[in-house]
């Protein structure tokens, strides 16, 4: 192993212990060495910002805590101050305040330290009643190359375009792109796979060919291990695909009943496929190994179904099947949303695409949480170049917003989250529409003849009921 795979092998593990970076795993393991050690300076970078923001507060703990009891001591020992006046009537957050300016038009002097927002813990909302499928690909390593290739860059990404229509997100699950061969060897391989087999139950695809795979040593079959997963406590001497299969599938009836299996045909020449380097490995694996594969593969046929396809273009098509049954059972075409939900939830999926590790954004979005409770502002409007976050900005604020103030009619567009999220008069349309479900107070759309300025008047009368109902409910309107 030359110095350049020792480096880049060091930094993958490094990353893989960093839980801010979990969402970007399987990313991080598709770089190539030359390209990570390039991004090295970088990355040394927001670790150091990363401990910049955290472990001064950690050094001060112990001081603020004494600051807070001293100062509740003689908060004791003064008259309580008289009771706040009433609220103030909540305003319509269709105002606007100077733009906070960005960063394309700040000196570097003026930037606001960097700031690591992680996404706010997740609710039963967040996913419209958990419309989040999460599919567990399993398969040995060597001789399914193609196939994992056909599956990632066509068959998902395609699955996931289908039913984000309906608000539904799938998810592939491959851990094993994204495991160091460090983690391999300090036995994280199979807590690590097991728990995400548990994570997306009743979610999994098996693919089986012609190696059994590799059998981890004995010792990665922790006492701790097998406490924790007892389905496999008995599995010595077995491959981590069997191990996975035997977790996922094979000891859960319910997971068995949803389970897809595909059995390649023996004939297809796989060893061709590979590399010279890799065509040793490819034939090495011993008659006993053989002899547990035909087991293993008689096992899941006595458990679940098992469908033979001739070669890895032939894939795709069987898995979409077989996951557009489940799907659209769980989430059915028939029960499919009217035009305005379905809208509604391609603006959130627009969103919630935009959730999650947010870098430099916290005076922003300190910004917008004090204009949201300033009485009467004017507008916000939020300026920058084309894709420097403005949206990400808007999606992470209001996801946060949300949480705390749940009570306020919140209307959310997002201009590209739908082909025609960009015409005023839908637009318009649309925003009425949500005032209307909103309040539970029904005012008649105009008819399609209307005009685009006889709408917009009606609008600002339709809000103008909206805001005087809401603040009568202790409740605001943010646009």
């Amino acid at each position: 192993m030359d110095w350049l795979t020792q480096a880049a092998e060091w930094l993958r593990d490094v990353l893989a212990q960093q839980p801010w970076l979990d969402a970007w795993r399987p990313t991080i393991a598709h770089i190539p060495d030359w390209a990570l050690l390039a991004a090295a300076p970088t990355i040394l970078l927001l670790f150091a910002l990363m401990l910049r923001l955290t472990w001064p507060r950690t050094r001060r703990s112990d001081a603020d805590t004494k600051r807070k009891a001293s100062s509740a001591a003689q908060r004791a020992r003064e008259p309580a101050p008289p009771p706040p006046p009433p609220r103030a009537e909540p305003a319509l957050a269709a105002k606007t305040v100077p733009a906070p300016t960005t960063a394309a038009q700040k000196p570097v002097a003026a930037q606001p330290a960097a700031t690591f927002t992680a996404a706010p813990s997740a609710t039963a909302d967040d996913h419209e009643d958990n419309r989040s499928v999460r599919v567990f690909v399993s398969s040995t390593f060597l001789d399914m190359q193609a196939e994992r290739d056909e599956l990632v860059t066509k068959t998902f990404p395609a699955l996931r375009a289908r039913y984000r229509a309906r608000g539904v997100e799938v998810f592939e699950v491959d851990l094993r792109w994204g495991i160091t061969r460090e983690q391999q060897e300090r036995g994280e391989t199979l807590p690590t796979l097991l728990a995400e087999i548990d994570r997306c139950r009743p979610y999994f695809i098996g693919l089986l060919g012609d190696r059994y795979g590799w059998v981890p040593p004995p010792e990665a079959l922790t006492d701790k291990l097998k406490a924790d997963y007892p389905t496999i406590a008995d599995a010595q001497g077995a491959s981590v695909t069997a191990m996975e299969i035997i977790h996922g599938v094979l000891s859960n009836p319910d997971t068995a009943a949803r389970a897809f299996f595909f059995e390649r045909d023996p004939n297809w020449d796989w060893v061709a496929t590979v590399n010279e380097a890799d065509r040793m490995t490819a034939t090495a694996e011993p008659d006993a190994a053989r002899s547990k594969l035909a087991e293993l593969k008689t096992l899941i046929r006595q458990k679940t179904r098992v469908e033979a396809y001739a070669r890895p273009e032939d894939i795709g098509r069987k898995v979409t099947e077989a996951l557009d049954a489940l799907l659209e059972e769980r989430f059915p075409e028939t029960q499919a949303p009217d035009a305005f939900e379905q809208s509604a939830r391609l603006h959130r999926a627009y969103a919630r695409e935009r959730w999650g590790l947010h870098v430099g954004a916290g005076s922003y979005l300190r910004d917008l949480s004090r204009w949201m409770g300033t009485k009467e502002s004017p507008s916000m409007l939020i300026a920058g170049a084309s894709g420097g976050g403005k949206s990400t900005l808007i999606a992470n604020w209001l996801h946060a917003w949300r949480k705390d103030h749940a009570n306020d009619i919140v209307f959310e567009h997002y201009l590209g989250a739908s082909p025609d999220s960009a015409d005023p008069m839908l637009l318009m349309r649309r925003m009425w529409e949500h005032l209307n479900r909103a309040t539970g107070d029904t005012v008649d759309l105009p008819d399609g003849r209307a005009g685009l300025m006889d709408v917009s008047s009606g609008l600002a009368q339709r809000l103008a009921r909206a805001r005087a109902k809401a603040a009568n409910e202790d409740r605001r309107v943010l646009v």
